[in-house]
């Protein structure tokens, strides 16, 4: 399934990967409270995955062995199964201290890798782990991964961030709109 604008208003491509034999496949129609800020479609927040069978650790995983690549990660969360507690640790690329999350019951929730983040053998993973304290599984609504494009040549020159300082702008109105009671 693929969503788009006009379901993001940010026009990004939301597709469903649903071949991974480790992971259960969620769908809910209730409503689910949108996260101001990212604007996730309903329609996404609406399917999850979580560990298939008894585990208790979700992993995402690619390969990248571009040079220098650095990326960054946003996950979206919404729980629609609050029967029982669910917590878990969040680990970005398998080498920073862990984020403990609960995700938000019929409400979106977001969090994202605290910095940009590269690999030298070109191996990337994001890896949620249940808790002691959590009775079910790991469950991802979505995620976006972003890499950070470098120009080694740059299309401007250093000079022109000093005369753009510079400049003043003004602006006249083209329309005005009075509203009268």
């Amino acid at each position: 399934m693929l969503y788009r604008y006009p379901s993001d208003p940010y026009e990004r491509y939301w597709v469903a990967d649903d071949s991974n034999p480790m992971w259960r496949y969620l769908n809910s129609k209730r409503n689910i409270q949108p996260e101001s800020s990212m604007e996730v479609p309903s329609a996404v927040l609406q399917k999850a995955v979580q560990v298939a069978g008894n585990g208790t650790m979700l992993n995402i995983t690619w390969q990248d062995y571009t040079l220098a690549l650095q990326f960054t990660v946003f996950l979206h969360f919404a729980d629609f199964q609050k029967s029982q507690p669910r917590q878990f640790n969040i680990y970005f690329n398998s080498h920073d201290k862990p984020y403990l999350y609960n995700p938000p019951y019929l409400a979106a929730g977001v969090v994202y890798s605290p910095s940009l983040y590269s690999d030298i053998d070109g191996e990337f993973n994001v890896t949620l782990v249940a808790t002691a304290k959590s009775v079910l599984p790991p469950m991802l609504n979505a995620y976006e991964i972003y890499t950070l494009i470098t120009h080694n040549t740059p299309m401007t020159f250093s000079k022109d961030g000093k005369q753009a300082a510079n400049l003043k702008c003004t602006t006249t109105p083209i329309y005005k709109q009075n509203i009268a009671t």
